[in-house]
């Protein structure tokens, strides 16, 4: 997990969450969400209020767990890996006390 000042700069969100990532074996147990308020805590330590976060967009479990945890989509990119499109979605919490009440 990775945490920190926003990195892109079309988005209007002081923090991000760079990376998170579970094993498939270990999902389904509340670790996720614990990871995920360990971010927003720090974040919010850190001085930010309001955060976002960059999701494949064919991850629809990924995408599904973080509107559980209450972000909204905000935008989308794409990028060429190996010849292959990627599709990402970000997604946001105006206020990262949202996310902290999941």
């Amino acid at each position: 997990m990775a945490f920190g000042a926003q990195r892109s700069p079309n988005l209007a969100f002081t923090g991000e969450i760079h990376a998170i990532y579970l094993l498939s074996r270990v999902q389904k147990r509340g670790l996720g969400r614990t990871l995920m308020h360990v971010a927003a805590h720090g974040l919010r330590d850190g001085g930010h209020r309001n955060a976002s976060l960059w999701a494949m967009t064919e991850n629809t479990s990924a995408l599904d767990f973080y509107l559980h945890l209450g972000a909204r989509p905000v935008g989308t990119t794409s990028f060429e890996l190996d010849g292959v499109t990627v599709a990402e979605t970000a997604l946001a919490w105006d206020n990262l006390a949202t996310l902290l009440s999941s």
